[in-house]
């Protein structure tokens, strides 16, 4: 199991932690990071992922003005365009089960994603955004 909250990622050198073969991934299950490279272990609330992705952290600091941003939880969609294709795309935008919800943290948000694709990041529960 993961420690709260939720932002280590390991990478696999031989597979045998993730079972996804060499120099896969592994990190906490969170849902905009479900890809087809991905498989959800939830015994362990873990994402595991094979060598064709890769996962990384990104640190989101410095909001302005700081105290629209401050305490508000991060919310994370998955928006590639082939999934986008596939859905209504405004019916999928406001089902709240399609987000990550991350939580404010001090400074800010520490979330890990699976690269090569697309999210939409909000903030709070009214989806806080900038143009």
């Amino acid at each position: 199991m993961w420690n709260f909250p939720g932002r280590a990622i390991l990478y696999d050198l031989d597979g045998s932690t993730t079972g996804k073969g060499p120099n896969s991934w592994a990190t906490p299950y969170f849902k905009h990071n479900e890809q087809d490279a991905c498989s959800i272990d939830e015994p362990t609330n873990s994402l595991m992922c094979d060598n064709t992705v890769e996962v990384r952290k990104i640190y989101f600091k410095g909001m302005t003005p700081n105290s629209r941003f401050k305490l508000q939880p991060m919310r994370i969609l998955r928006f590639d365009d082939e999934l986008l294709l596939t859905l209504n795309r405004e019916e999928y935008i406001d089902e709240k089960d399609n987000y990550t919800s991350y939580p404010w943290l001090k400074s800010g948000w520490t979330v890990p994603f699976v690269t090569g694709h697309k999210y939409k990041i909000s903030w709070g529960n009214n989806g806080l955004d900038w143009d």
